[in-house]
């Protein structure tokens, strides 16, 4: 950093005019050095980021909770619940218009009204939750089913025959041909996903190979990513909120039907099930199923190309074990 008020002068011993020598000596030293400086090229686009679309799909799902349905408000509405039995059970209990007997009676018939009241919120509940769910439905996990139907074009019938009895190095390098570089290319989705479901089938064959195994399994991933979209994500997004909501929902209701009261600190854990979280991507990876043995090749004692980190340890939820939900013309593994 230059300090107020004293110049600097970078020291030069030439003029300021190229010199003879520099004419003479500078196309030598570009002739002797330039071969060995790369061309520029274009820089192949980034793989799909899972984080990205995990935080996309989880946007759209809290977009839709707000507009479409009042959970948010469901902490409030217990909350008002609680106060106003509160205030029914103090009277009660305060009164010296009752007998003993007769004060049991009238907390018994409270509790029942209480009980009344929770039920008409869990119908309100269950119908928001089932509203969220039909429409953040668990899509198939891309490339673990085959997608042949009455409408496949025989070619791509004919391609998955190739590949279930040609080498397993035959698949593996179709599945790389067919997956683009570039994210934002689709290509032929119908050929790499069958390409990738056939493969899945015989992996009791590339197994037996570890190094095979990790290529097959780097490929298979490096497809997933590809085709897993923001939707995919939201599903298990939209599935783990609606799960934390009826959890905290059931406890709160819980505790009020065992003291007739919600106390503070129970509103807490209620007011976070249903606020909005502050990491979506957090919520979907802890909701994607965990991975198959295979898939990470802990048998081996080896990892996928793609994979950092020690063996078997847990690892980013990017290629995540199979959805097993029926489609309409498709066959599951």
């Amino acid at each position: 950093m230059t300090v107020p008020g004293i110049s600097v002068i970078s020291p030069s011993y030439g003029p300021q005019a190229r010199t003879s020598a520099a004419e003479a000596v500078l196309p030598k030293l570009h002739g002797i050095i330039g071969p060995f400086v790369a061309a520029p090229t274009a820089s192949a686009p980034p793989e799909p980021d899972p984080r990205a679309l995990m935080g996309e799909g989880g946007g759209r799902v809290e977009g839709y909770i707000e507009q479409r349905t009042d959970l948010l408000a469901v902490p409030n509405a217990v909350a008002a619940l609680s106060g106003d039995y509160e205030r029914q059970f103090n009277q009660i209990k305060r009164s010296g218009d009752y007998s003993r007997e007769g004060q049991q009676r009238q907390l018994a018939a409270t509790f029942d009204a209480l009980g009344a009241g929770l039920t008409s919120q869990a119908q309100r509940l269950a119908r928001d939750c089932g509203v969220v769910l039909k429409a953040w439905p668990i899509l198939r996990d891309p490339g673990k089913m085959w997608l042949l139907g009455a409408g496949t074009p025989a070619d791509v019938v004919a391609l998955v025959g190739v590949v279930a009895q040609a080498p397993v190095r035959v698949g593996l390098g179709l599945l790389q041909q067919l997956t683009p570089v570039d994210p934002a290319e689709r290509g032929d989705q119908l050929r790499r996903e069958n390409v990738a479901a056939t493969l899945w089938g015989r992996r009791a064959e590339w197994q037996a190979d570890p190094r095979l195994g990790e290529e097959v399994v780097a490929a298979f991933r490096r497809a997933q990513r590809h085709d897993r979209t923001p939707e995919f994500y939201a599903g298990y997004y939209a599935a783990a909120r609606v799960d934390g909501m009826a959890q905290a929902w059931l406890a709160a209701a819980n505790a009020l039907l065992l003291h007739g009261v919600l106390d503070p600190a129970e509103r807490a854990p209620l007011a976070t099930a249903f606020a909005r979280p502050a990491d979506p991507v957090a919520v979907v990876m802890g909701a994607l199923p965990a991975p198959e043995a295979v898939d990470v090749l802990a048998g081996y004692g080896l990892r996928p190309a793609d994979v950092t980190g020690p063996v078997g340890a847990a690892r980013s939820s990017e290629a995540v074990g199979p959805i097993r939900l029926p489609e309409s013309g498709t066959t599951q593994l």
